[in-house]
């Protein structure tokens, strides 16, 4: 989760590091330290973090298709709509 409250307190989501490379990062305070490093002046940037990939969708599920129930209800509540319009 991006905005979880427990927080892994790493150099790599600080907002004063800067990335050297794929292991190491360059602190304001610290100079470069490993990824892992941490200190007392940690202060979380979410945009630093990279969030998980999201998981495949089934394969009975396209672009372009809903699941059969799903399609119907849609296609329900549309023509109540344009019923109520009127």
């Amino acid at each position: 989760m991006l905005f979880r409250k427990k927080i892994d307190r790493y150099c790599t989501y600080c907002q004063f590091s800067g990335k050297v490379d794929e292991e190491s990062v360059i602190c304001q305070f610290c100079g470069i330290v490993p990824c892992t490093h941490h200190c007392r002046r940690f202060r979380y940037d979410p945009l630093k973090r990279v969030p998980a990939r999201p998981r495949p969708l089934p394969a009975h599920y396209t672009h372009l298709t809903l699941p059969p129930k799903r399609e119907q209800m849609v296609r329900e509540s549309a023509l109540s709509k344009q019923t109520n319009i009127r």
